[in-house]
């Protein structure tokens, strides 16, 4: 049901009032009008976007949420969020491969995802300074991903031979998740700066 309601969408980052609607139905599996956390959490989880479906419920887990509040909550943490988390690798790569005419405007071609694992202190303690880089390179889609979720993509991260968090790829938007412009590991500001700087001069220059 989910998947229906997405369907003629570009991205989860851009729906129409309509396909959001749909989205909110398909999530409602009671036909109750309201969300329960269980069911947003197991929609989200369909999804690939996040595994943390407590702060869509802040203030409102006692009589579930409206669709105003999903609507609210959507364009907080989706549509105008500065860092997407995602649990799935096929979520990345939906990201990935859009075209830039199917993306919401101010963002531009490039897509920084810092992979993660629920065991990474290092990631924790990034967490907050790649939220601020993001704050920074505003053209830039900022993404996490939390890695170790599920099954598919823990092997899909075994494949790509990634083996120390955080770890980062960078790509430019419209290709596949398997060619990244550039990767590095470690916790380090200057290493996501430098890389995003060369990535866009790169392309400038390709103009």
């Amino acid at each position: 049901a989910v998947r229906k309601a997405l369907e003629g969408a570009a991205s989860v980052e851009r729906l129409s009032p309509a396909q959001l609607r749909a989205v909110f139905d398909a999530f409602d599996t009671d036909g109750s009008g309201r969300l329960t956390s269980t069911e947003v959490a197991k929609g989200l989880d369909f999804l690939g976007l996040t595994n943390d479906a407590s702060e869509a419920f802040a203030g409102e887990m006692s009589e579930g949420m409206t669709f105003e509040g999903f609507d609210k909550w959507w364009k907080k943490r989706i549509w105008n969020a500065r860092v997407v988390s995602i649990t799935s690798h096929e979520a990345l790569g939906e990201l990935v491969r859009k075209p830039m005419a199917e993306i919401p405007s101010g963002f531009g071609p490039l897509i920084l995802v810092e992979v993660t694992f629920s065991f990474c202190r290092a990631c924790k303690a990034f967490a907050k300074k790649y939220e601020e880089l993001a704050e920074r390179n505003l053209d830039v889609r900022f993404v996490s991903l939390l890695a170790n979720h599920n099954r598919e993509t823990v092997d899909w991260v075994k494949s790509q031979d990634i083996n120390k968090a955080p770890y980062f790829l960078l790509y430019r938007r419209g290709t596949d998740i398997t060619s990244p412009i550039a990767t590095w590991t470690g916790s380090s500001v200057s290493s996501c700066e430098e890389a995003i700087e060369k990535a866009r001069k790169g392309l400038a220059a390709a103009v």
